[in-house]
């Protein structure tokens, strides 16, 4: 009597440390379930509407099984395990070994979600590099321009930042206020078509690339933008129709009629003092007067901050109203020190010079 044998499954080893790196890779796009494949190299691919990122895990064993898992349930398996861990799929679940302990895990709900994400994200050939960026170039200039993109989804034309690698620069705009980052050498015409990386894929290059160096590389694809850097490659959807020229709304030089330098933390101290005091679409009052000041609010609700870093020369301009939000995350990207304000009238954008970079904002109309 012949007894029949069972085939022992096969395994792939990978350690903990790496795994859990790619769930946060996952995780830094807001991904609900991951897509593994796994093998001698586990890939981990994870998705959303609009951003999808790939990452590489070196491993050992395994024959390119694939299984659809939730991101949050594999994350809390990894915080009860130590070392390498053997993955496995056995009855349509997926095994996750770390002695003494073993978990069996449900396919996610997301897995018919994430096959339609993969077809959106597939196919296109891969041309040339339009940009090389060290990590550490890029993460600070997104840092300086993220704030300022905006975040209304209707709009998706503003919920990017826009990359002219030749001009070196970034700029993000909300239609409230513009930033225009200057991270590198500016050698292209005012003219260059910028490269639109979607805000949330932008954010989390920001993210794993904090502290990172080396090249990153910028890609286009009929579909999509390509971001690789290292074994992590991101995939964000194009964004369609013309990014607004920006370059158009900054005033002339002989338009301006006076001009104030101030400490970055003075104003920003100021400013965030008043973004805690002022109530809904309340706005700042920078007066610049005999003293320079920033005013907030009404009746017992109120304060005022003397900045005694600002010189003001030119012609004199009595109050502008802008949002404290706005002014505080503008002194936050700024990347000097001193900042040189120029404007023109209460009810014209002011423009703000730190170092290389440029930033405007709208003004609010007062009620006087």
């Amino acid at each position: 009597m012949s007894t029949a044998t069972v085939d022992p499954p096969v395994v792939t080893r990978v350690a903990r440390s790496e795994l859990r790196r790619a769930l946060r890779a996952a995780a830094s796009i807001k991904a609900k379930a991951v897509h593994l494949t796994l093998g001698d190299t586990l890939h981990v691919d994870a998705y959303t509407p609009d951003v999808a990122i790939h990452t590489t895990v070196e491993g050992a064993g395994g024959n390119g099984e694939t299984f659809i898992v939730g991101r949050v349930q594999l994350a809390a398996v990894l915080t009860h395990c130590d070392g390498m861990l053997a993955l496995h799929i056995e009855g349509g679940r997926l095994i996750v070994t770390s002695p003494p302990s073993r978990f069996s895990l449900a396919p996610s709900e997301d897995a018919i979600l994430v096959g339609k994400y993969t077809h959106d994200f597939a196919g296109g050939s891969l041309g040339d590099p339009v940009a090389v960026i060290d990590a550490a170039v890029l993460t600070e200039a997104l840092r300086r321009a993220l704030p300022h993109a905006g975040s209304d989804y209707t709009r998706p034309l503003l919920c990017v930042v826009a990359l002219a690698p030749r001009r070196g620069t970034i700029a993000a705009t909300d239609s409230y206020r513009l930033a225009i980052v200057q991270y590198g050498d500016d050698q292209g015409p005012s003219d260059e078509a910028p490269v639109l990386l979607q805000r949330d894929g932008a954010a989390s290059i920001r993210t794993l690339l904090a502290k990172k160096l080396g090249p990153v590389s910028i890609r286009e694809r009929a579909a999509h933008i390509t971001v690789t850097f290292d074994d992590i490659e991101w995939s964000l959807l194009r964004v369609t129709g013309k990014y607004p020229n920006y370059l158009s709304l900054l005033p002339d030089d002989d338009q301006y009629g006076a001009t104030l330098v101030i400490d970055r933390d003075d104003l920003l101290a100021g400013a965030r003092a008043a973004a805690d005091i002022a109530e809904h679409n309340e706005p700042v009052v920078l007066v610049t007067g005999e003293t320079t000041q920033v005013h907030c609010g009404h009746g017992p609700n109120s304060m005022t901050r003397e900045l005694a870093s600002a010189a003001k020369t030119g012609k004199p301009l009595d109050a502008i109203g802008v949002n404290p939000r706005f002014l505080s995350e503008v002194c936050a990207s700024a990347p000097a020190e001193r900042l040189t304000m120029r404007f023109i009238s209460p009810r014209r954008p002011m423009v703000v010079g730190a170092g290389r970079d440029t930033y405007l904002l709208m003004p609010i109309r007062l009620n006087v």
